[in-house]
């Protein structure tokens, strides 16, 4: 009898190790997955506010082999970050953190690594996109970090023009990796004036044209010049995180910067961003234009009706 309760006992502490072990496990396996086959966000740990979090973009086809990604914009995947609160925003890519390459290593594993120091616990959304022999594809990822401070809630900001900052690249041509404050960026004096014209009512599921238009020291500027192979970058986020799209600017009366690499060149003052808002809500419009070693951001917000 002795026997067979000490072997119960031996059996049940088994258990519980197993147990043990593999709640270990679920707990650090910090891996989110969009729906799409074998696309995956994957984080070494769980990322925590004013910390650098370490972390992959896996893209992998069906059966799972990596895909066969095709340089979009000069870089083969832009990563679009931005906080619930619509105020964080940083584009990056796995090449600003590899010497401006894409290794024979991150292609045949279809892993791409990142970092990057999130300013805030809460809420976040990365929005990658990417080029295949098939087409561009987007991949939209939410997600939450832990820690202190905790973001604010969305306040709705209606005016359309804004002192902005040029922020300097880092180590690299169009590099910037860190997370930009808008509301920072609207208290410095760098000399840039820009202003969103918009329609006077913009309806979810109607295609419409808002442009941005750049001043500096009082003049119209029109010494702007191509960021990434396009006039302008732009994330246009909805309130909650559930739209987030990676888009591009074109200059007035062409199509400049959509499907492809814009040569470099001069231009302004005027950039348009052409748009369909999937849904009713208030959205965020981040938007990088450049001038010589500088990055501008730009942040306005428009509300969207039924």
């Amino acid at each position: 009898m002795m026997k067979n309760n000490k072997m119960s006992i031996i059996f049940v502490l088994s258990i519980l190790a197993i147990l043990f072990v593999t709640g270990c496990a679920q707990s650090n396996n910090h891996t989110m997955d969009n729906g799409e086959a074998n696309t995956k966000l994957r984080f070494d740990s769980a990322p925590e506010a004013g910390k650098t979090a370490h972390f992959q973009i896996v893209l992998k086809d069906k059966q799972g082999n990596p895909l066969n990604l095709q340089i979009e914009h000069d870089r083969f995947v832009h990563a679009v970050i931005v906080s619930e609160d619509l105020q964080s925003i940083a584009h990056i890519h796995p090449e600003d953190f590899a010497g401006g390459t894409i290794s024979t290593e991150m292609k045949e594993s279809g892993m791409y690594p990142l970092q990057f120091t999130f300013p805030k616990a809460g809420k976040y959304v990365l929005a990658m996109n990417i080029l295949t022999q098939d087409g561009e594809s987007a991949r939209d990822f939410i997600f939450e970090v832990k820690g202190s401070p905790q973001m604010d809630k969305v306040l709705f900001d209606p005016k359309k023009q804004q002192i902005v900052q040029g922020v300097p690249e880092e180590g690299g041509k169009n590099r910037f990796v860190k997370a930009v404050d808008i509301r920072q960026v609207e208290t410095t004096m760098d000399g840039y004036m820009a202003t969103l014209t918009t329609p006077q009512q913009i309806k979810a599921g109607q295609k419409v044209v808002l442009t941005e238009h750049f001043e500096k020291d009082g003049k119209q500027f029109d010494k702007l010049s191509t960021f990434l192979g396009a006039p302008m970058h732009f994330a246009v986020v909805k309130e909650g995180l559930d739209v987030a799209l990676h888009t591009h600017g074109t200059l007035p009366n062409t199509n400049s910067g959509h499907g492809g690499h814009m040569a470099a060149q001069t231009i302004g003052p005027d950039i348009n961003l052409e748009v369909t808002f999937p849904k009713a809500g208030i959205y965020r419009i981040f938007g990088q234009a450049k001038h010589e070693n500088k990055i501008i951001f730009t942040g306005f917000m428009v509300e969207v009706t039924s």
